[in-house]
């Protein structure tokens, strides 16, 4: 299992991003897990997710109000993904999902 990285007090006066309207693509593993979490708390809004690999993050941002994908100019309001990894609760959110592209 990965160690978990939690931003010094310095770090976290530095944005991320500056603009909502841009799409996420996270990987696998600690870094990216953390960073999802971030984001999902950054007030950042309407990412939009074009990713090879679906994770938990992902569904972080998503229960966050940050992912929507309202501003893809590519699919509007649906994320494309090409493979799924994560918890049951990810896999049932992807399930039938008409606003994810598999």
């Amino acid at each position: 299992m990965h160690d978990v990285f939690l931003p010094s007090a310095a770090e976290k006066g530095n944005p991320v991003a500056t603009n909502g309207a841009f799409s996420v693509q996270l990987g696998i593993g600690g870094m990216p897990t953390v960073l999802g979490k971030l984001l999902a708390r950054s007030g950042l809004h309407d990412l939009g997710m074009h990713t090879e690999l679906c994770s938990d993050a992902y569904l972080d941002l998503y229960e966050a109000g940050v992912l929507t994908n309202r501003r893809c100019t590519l699919h509007r309001g649906q994320g494309m993904l090409g493979i799924v990894l994560g918890s049951k609760r990810l896999y049932d959110w992807v399930d039938d999902n008409p606003g994810v592209i598999a």
